[in-house]
């Protein structure tokens, strides 16, 4: 896997979505147009953006084909095995390798990916365009007003504080 240089220390977490991860060198290609939505499952991570979130199975927005994950070789690939913060996932549970379930192609149904030590942290979908119940494309009737992902927001401002 490439290794991006070092610019700075870090002194708090880092989310890029899919516009400014376009520049870290695993993301590859917009595969498809449109707006439509996805089920992703969160990974056990070190990002501090999903403490409290592996196993959550929550909907998605996918804008513009996203970002698709790409690696130079099978040994990255199996390397970024251990990086994975969420991945796309069919209504099973299995990660999803196919359009629609998996909007880009991504390898392992590839969703977002985190830096070792879980400062940096790049996601292909949207999470902050579903953060209210109602954005969702489904939800139980007994949900609340914030989606699963506000928990994503109140993980941050929680690590800031």
């Amino acid at each position: 896997m490439t290794t991006l240089p070092p610019c700075a220390p870090l002194a708090a977490p880092v989310l890029a979505l899919l516009e400014a991860g376009c520049a870290v060198s695993c993301l590859r290609d917009l595969t498809r147009g449109g707006l439509a939505s996805a089920l992703v499952e969160i990974a056990e991570t070190r990002s501090p953006f999903f403490a409290g979130m592996a196993g959550s199975r929550l909907p998605i927005a996918v804008a513009h084909g996203e970002g698709r994950a790409e690696f130079a070789s099978a040994a990255d690939e199996a390397a970024a095995a251990a990086l994975v913060t969420m991945r796309f996932v069919d209504n099973h549970g299995r990660a999803a390798t196919r359009y629609p379930a998996n909007p880009n192609g991504s390898p392992q149904g590839i969703a977002g990916l985190a830096s070792e030590d879980g400062l940096v942290t790049i996601l292909m979908p949207h999470p902050e365009r579903v953060f209210r119940t109602v954005q969702n494309s489904w939800h139980p009737a007994a949900a609340g007003e914030d989606s699963g992902w506000m928990r994503m927001f109140r993980n941050a401002r929680t690590w800031v504080s």
